[in-house]
């Protein structure tokens, strides 16, 4: 694989923070069910990342030109997509902070379901696992809104697809990201239904999620209202 010197640090990074995430998930974690096989075959995936990224590190020619040195990288780019908000950073030089706040919240709820299941914190444990699929779903929905957005400032740079690991290089951006809002809004709100109707006593939480799920398509329609002007 011909990797430029970001391209092979972005997967070195991500690689050994995913990987340390595995660990920490498989020390604390391990005795829930399908915790071992998921997250054992998730370490394995993060450690192949990570020994690319070092052995492409070195192998890079370090005499390479100056000029080619500061070129961005589509490959570093959508590595980076991986911690929403950095893929932003690395090709415009800002961090698209509300990326950053989504994948937070869904890391919250994550490890809130988590804590709750595993009786760490004393709630109903239909609450946890509802928890820990909201977290899981707005996580996915978060690392797919950032990998579209990142791909789009790719092929607007023209940035070579160097066909690696996070290789991404779609052109119908626009209506992969209104496909995916609709979608995680649909699956949001029937979930936070389902939860207000199975759990009476949580109606009101129900009822705030649901609305806050709502916020994806206005989201949307903003969006696309100003892309129009």
């Amino acid at each position: 694989m011909d990797m430029g010197k970001d391209s092979a640090k972005s997967y070195a990074v991500i690689g050994a923070i995913m990987l340390t995430l595995c660990c920490i998930a498989l020390i604390f974690f391990s005795e829930l069910p399908g915790v071992k096989l998921s997250v054992g075959s998730f370490a394995f995936a993060s450690l192949v990342i990570c020994g690319v990224g070092i052995y492409n590190l070195k192998n890079i020619n370090i005499y390479e030109d100056e000029e080619k040195n500061k070129e961005k990288e589509r490959e570093a780019a959508m590595a980076l997509s991986l911690l929403p908000g950095l893929g932003h950073k690395y090709l415009t030089g800002k961090l698209k902070i509300i990326h950053t706040i989504v994948f937070t919240i869904s890391l919250i709820l994550i490890i809130a379901g988590i804590l709750i299941i595993s009786e760490i914190i004393n709630i109903e444990e239909g609450v946890g696992w509802i928890l820990l699929v909201y977290g899981l779903v707005i996580f996915f929905f978060s690392w797919s809104w950032s990998a579209l957005e990142v791909n789009d400032i790719c092929n607007n740079m023209n940035l070579q697809n160097i066909n690696g690991i996070f290789s991404m290089s779609w052109n119908k951006t626009e209506s992969g990201l209104s496909i995916l809002f609709i979608v995680t809004f649909i699956i949001l709100a029937g979930m936070s239904i389902a939860w207000g109707y199975f759990y009476p006593q949580y109606f009101y939480a129900a009822a705030i999620a649901t609305l806050a799920s709502a916020l994806l398509l206005v989201w949307l329609i903003i969006n696309k209202i100003r892309k129009n002007k």
